[in-house]
């Protein structure tokens, strides 16, 4: 069978693993897959499905990017009359509501989708009965059929590697390649919904399973230039990273590597800090979320910042670059509380910093506390938000008396600026120092940070230089 996936907000440097590996399950039965950035324009996709007639078409979606696809599936579904599926987190979450709400779409798989993907193909060919496919959400009749949810996959060394041959942003290379080598989380933060989508347990590849992908990768994309590790808990074993460690200095697998999804703060010591400089890690960030004590402790993260503290200055006194970010809101915060995570980020004197608003998400805990408070007041639907800065407005999905919407956008706005944080400001469809991005960045510092007007036209001045720079090398 052929099938298209879409996926709104691909990029060179921030791939979908998922769809990766659906690709490389596919293409292992003998189906042929391709995957398109949906973003940019969707009259491009209706006329790749136009062209290309394929028997399947597939959405990843993310709780972010709901809007964008709705538009593209409507869109697309003028023009084509076979399935059109849909999966991702935002799926797992809360997929019966969304397939209700939109008559486009057909199916939604719920959790992991490697054995779904080729069951579903199954149904289509007659050989199964839908109802026989556990962990989807389908149109039957004039209801939804909610069948039973999946086991996640035990042994993932039996997965098929990632395939990114057929991904249209990669048609001129690769330059960044992600790679998952666990899945799961055993942890009970309140803002995140981790162990809803992908389970509680934690479960790993084998190292020698993930070097056999790597050296795929780099036979197979020639131009990779660093790898990324996409774990939500890469460090839960601290032994299986140190021998991943140990096997890329023994084969001499000589790339850059990073860890920009985070690491815990607890899950580290100097000698697994020493293997992954030692075999070419450059980066690591860490999810810190807030520097208020009493706000930290009310999310259950299981850390303290003084092991925050002390994590931040192992990597960087290894000569690593180091990265950590924050939520603007969390429950119990105010704006009190959030000046004192901004003064806890300047403390620790970090390369990078970005401060993301809190959202909500449905099945954590932190959604059941806004729910069952009768102070909160909801200004738009948690699905709806697109994260952080989008269309020069900052979004933000609730207030209290306590901490008013303005605040709260005015404590991100502090966060982010005086942290030099200016990735906030996001538009993906103009250049990155476009004057579509410079002018509302000036604007946001004339309201938000004009006493340090000078510091960030020194440093936007060094920024456009180095921008400029890599173009000419080009």
């Amino acid at each position: 069978m052929n099938i298209l996936f879409i996926d709104p907000y691909l990029s060179e440097t921030e791939s979908n693993v998922g769809l990766g590996y659906l690709c490389g399950v596919l293409k292992a039965h003998g189906h042929y897959c391709r995957v398109v950035k949906g973003a940019e324009s969707v009259c491009k996709v209706s006329r790749i499905i136009m062209e290309e007639q394929p028997d399947i078409v597939g959405f990843s979606i993310k709780s972010s990017t709901v809007l964008r696809v709705i538009d593209a599936a409507m869109e697309v579904r003028k023009s084509y009359d076979g399935p059109i599926i849909c999966g991702g987190p935002h799926i797992t979450i809360d997929g019966e509501a969304f397939l209700n709400e939109h008559s486009c779409f057909d199916i939604g798989v719920a959790g992991e989708g490697e054995d779904t993907i080729l069951e579903i193909i199954d149904y289509l060919l007659g050989n199964r009965k839908l109802e026989e496919i556990k962990g989807i959400i389908a149109r039957s009749g004039d209801g939804l059929l909610r069948t039973e949810l999946r086991a996640p996959v035990d042994d993932l060394d039996m997965i098929p590697f990632p395939d990114y041959t057929h991904f249209d942003i990669f048609s001129n290379g690769m330059k960044v390649y992600w790679v998952c080598t666990s899945r799961g989380c055993p942890f009970k933060c309140t803002f995140c919904n981790v162990p809803s989508i992908s389970g509680r347990k934690w479960r790993f590849r084998s190292v020698s399973n993930i070097i056999e992908e790597l050296e795929h990768a780099l036979i197979t994309h020639p131009g990779i230039q660093c790898i990324d590790i996409a774990d939500d808990n890469f460090t839960f074993d601290i032994s299986r990273v140190k021998e991943f460690c140990m096997q890329l200095i023994k084969k001499k697998l000589n790339f850059r590597w990073k860890c920009s999804n985070g690491i815990r703060a607890d899950r580290i010591d100097e000698e697994l800090v020493s293997l992954m400089k030692d075999s070419g890690c450059t980066g690591i960030d860490f999810g810190i979320e807030s520097g208020s004590p009493a706000v930290f402790a009310g999310i259950k993260k299981g850390e303290t910042l003084k092991t925050i503290e002390e994590s931040v200055n192992m990597v960087k006194a290894a000569g690593m670059r180091v990265a950590a970010s924050f939520i603007i809101g969390l429950p119990g915060s105010d704006f009190q509380s959030d000046m004192e995570s901004i003064a806890f980020a300047k403390k620790l004197n970090l390369d990078a910093v970005w401060f993301n608003l809190f959202c909500p998400f449905k099945k954590t805990e932190g959604y059941d506390i806004l729910m069952a408070d009768n102070s909160v007041r909801f200004l738009r639907d948690w699905k709806n938000v697109p994260f952080m800065f989008h269309k020069r407005k900052v979004y933000c999905i609730f207030e209290t008396d306590d901490y008013l919407c303005k605040e709260r956008i005015s404590a991100f706005m502090k966060g982010n600026l005086q942290l030099f944080n200016y990735n906030f400001i996001r538009d993906y469809s103009v250049a990155a120092w476009s004057p579509l991005r410079l002018l509302p960045l000036f604007a946001s510092i004339v309201k938000y940070d004009i006493r340090n007007t000078h510091k960030h036209i020194s440093r936007m001045t060094r920024e456009m230089f180095s921008h400029v720079k890599k173009l000419f090398r080009k």
